[in-house]
């Protein structure tokens, strides 16, 4: 994900801070979302602890297409739960 492309997100999302800081963390939750997605489980294991997924997989799947396309979706916003949940306050 290039920081264009983070920027366009982030000016139509309520979640993402659009700023550097912002977008290098974003960058590693889109890692986690992309990883739990191509193995579609709901559980997935982040910096040496186990969590269980706080959204549907169909949400993520949501998540990442926007991400993907450009436009955010109604699904969008919901990132910042899987971001929380990892400890990552600001995205």
């Amino acid at each position: 994900m290039s920081y264009d492309k983070y920027i366009i997100l982030a000016s139509n999302s309520k979640v993402l801070s659009g700023d550097y800081t912002g977008f290098v963390n974003f960058r590693e939750v889109v890692e986690v979302a992309e990883n739990i997605s191509t193995k579609q489980i709901d559980t997935y294991l982040y910096n040496g602890e186990h969590y269980t997924l706080p959204i549907k997989l169909s949400e993520l799947s949501h998540i990442l297409n926007a991400i993907d396309t450009g436009k955010i979706n109604n699904h969008f916003d919901k990132v910042k739960k899987l971001s929380q949940q990892m400890g990552i306050r600001k995205i």
